[in-house]
């Protein structure tokens, strides 16, 4: 009966040994970003700016056309898009 308690009792350790590791883990989602060459030449944004999904962006001529042109190969029938 002994050898059944000390196997669970070791398991039960190695769990909160686990569970300390992953507690313990920094969390990235706050660290500052650093870019690369060449785009860390680029000034950086005003303070307070929020990073928000489906910000509205203005493109010139060009890069609307790389975008589009990027969609269109990853979409399944690109026959049935709205753009000209």
């Amino acid at each position: 009966m002994n050898g059944y308690w000390g196997r669970m009792r070791d398991g039960l350790v190695i769990i909160a040994a686990c569970a300390g590791l992953i507690a313990c883990t920094p969390d990235t989602a706050h660290w500052p970003i650093f870019l690369p060459p060449p785009y860390n030449a680029w000034p950086p944004a005003p303070a307070g700016t929020p990073i928000e999904p489906g910000r509205p962006v203005s493109l010139n001529g060009s890069q609307q056309e790389s975008v589009v042109t990027g969609v269109l190969k990853w979409m399944k029938e690109p026959h049935l898009s709205a753009v000209p």
